[in-house]
């Protein structure tokens, strides 16, 4: 298995496709950082929408979810669409491992690629809003006082945690739908499908019945990386249970799902 992976790992990164979504994840981190540069001047400090270098890396990041979703639609596209499709994986099938194995080491190798990006983020978000932010101590979301160095850091990097959670749990669900589809333009657009249908329902339950329900809500992996890590993570947490309920049905359902699917048969078809 640990051979597996390396051999994946290096797979991944010999890619060029791969260095284009980490170019993109910096040159997105970039704009945004001038973004809202740009826009401390419409606010005042005390402001809760004044962005200092604390802030950064948290604020950045929650407008990022949905590129690092779309890009884990196109690692796992590239890394599972293509090859289960077109037979490459019969080269790997003369180590005499199982597909159940090559899935796994795919789905760990993504996960960590990943967990490579969001770490490059947080260091480069820290290190732009240290050079070129407010060092002053504002008010976070959700919470009456301002916070010190150590408590936003700790703030910060619980995002993160949290965030790479969600994107374990949204790589798992992309992860089905790329062994499923048999093109990898049917494997974009489903994947794109599910993102899309997973932003708008809770809007459009909300509509129907004038009061929106938490679990319809955060049943929703877009809202819960849009505002329920937010709530998690707020001064008086809200949902927290039902929330890591959400994320943990979905890591384990559909990679128990994805492992099954993927079989030698298909391959060959």
């Amino acid at each position: 298995m640990k051979q597996l992976f390396l051999s994946e790992w290096k797979r991944m990164w010999n890619r060029k496709s791969t260095w284009f979504c980490f170019g993109v994840v910096f040159i997105t981190l970039c704009r945004f950082a001038k973004y809202y540069l740009n826009a401390n001047v419409n606010f005042n400090y005390d402001d809760v929408k004044y962005v200092t270098s604390l802030k950064l890396p948290s604020t950045v990041l929650n407008m990022s979810t949905m590129f690092f979703n779309i890009i884990i639609i196109f690692l796992i596209v590239m890394s599972v669409t293509s090859e289960y499709r077109s037979g490459q994986l019969r080269m790997i099938m003369t180590r005499a491992v199982s597909f159940r194995d090559i899935i796994k080491a795919k789905f760990l190798v993504i996960v960590s690629v990943v967990f490579i990006f969001l770490t490059s983020h947080f260091v480069l978000s820290t290190i732009l809003g240290y050079l070129f932010f407010p060092h002053k101590k504002v008010k976070f979301r959700t919470y009456m006082y301002p916070f010190t160095i150590s408590e936003g850091i700790l703030y910060n990097l619980k995002y993160y945690i949290i965030t790479f959670i969600t994107l374990i749990a949204m790589a798992a669900v992309i992860m089905v739908i790329c062994i499923v589809c048999k093109t990898t333009i049917g494997a974009v657009g489903a994947s794109l499908t599910f993102i899309l249908a997973s932003a708008i329902y809770p809007s459009i339950y909300l509509i129907f019945s004038n009061k929106m329900n938490e679990t319809i809500d955060f049943s929703s992996l877009i809202s819960i990386q849009d505002h329920g890590i937010l709530s998690i993570l707020a001064q008086k947490p809200q949902h927290v249970g039902l929330i890591i309920f959400a994320i943990s049905l979905y890591i384990i359902v559909f990679s128990l799902i994805a492992f099954n699917l993927f079989n030698d048969q298909d391959c060959y078809n």
